[in-house]
C-alpha cells in the first residue's frame, strides 16, 4: 500500500460522517418544524391536502395542483416569503416549499395563511415525485 493510504481512508470516513450526521440534523429540524404546522391545523384542512390531485398541464411532465399556503413573511417593502406545504403521496410524507414574490401578486391572487393556492408542477419519473415550479 501506498504511504498515507490509511490515513487517506480514515480522513475520507470522517468526512463523510460529518457530512452524514449534519445532513440528518437538517432533515430531523425540517421534519420537526412540518409536524409542528400540521398538528396546528385542523384535521380538515390536513385531509384537503392529502386528497390534492394533479391534473394534466401543458408541457412536459407537467401538473395542475394545489398547495397549502402556511406562511407569509415580508422580506422588504415590495416583497414577501410565502411558504407553502404539500403532499407527496408516493413517498406518503409533507415537504415545504418558500417562493418570494411581489406583494402585489400575493394580494390579487389572495394569497394568505392556511389558504390552498393553484401551483404547477412538473413530476420526475426517475424520482416518483413532484417538483413545485410556480404559484398559477
Amino acid at each position: 500500500m501506498y504511504p498515507g493510504a490509511i490515513e487517506g481512508l480514515i480522513a475520507g470516513a470522517v468526512i463523510c460522517g460529518v457530512i452524514t450526521v449534519v445532513m440528518v440534523k437538517v432533515n430531523k429540524k425540517d421534519k420537526i418544524k412540518t409536524d409542528e404546522v400540521l398538528n396546528s391545523y385542523p384535521q380538515e384542512i390536513t385531509n384537503s391536502l392529502r386528497n390534492v390531485s394533479f391534473t394534466p398541464a401543458e408541457g412536459k411532465d407537467m401538473y395542475m395542483s394545489k398547495g397549502l399556503v402556511i406562511g407569509v413573511t415580508p422580506k422588504n417593502e415590495s416583497k414577501s416569503k410565502v411558504s407553502l406545504m404539500f403532499y407527496a403521496p408516493e413517498h406518503e410524507d409533507y415537504y415545504t416549499k418558500d417562493v418570494t414574490m411581489s406583494n402585489a401578486d400575493i394580494q390579487a391572487k389572495g394569497i394568505a395563511p392556511q389558504t390552498f393556492v393553484d401551483t404547477l408542477m412538473k413530476y420526475d419519473k426517475e424520482m416518483h415525485f413532484f417538483y413545485f415550479k410556480k404559484i398559477v
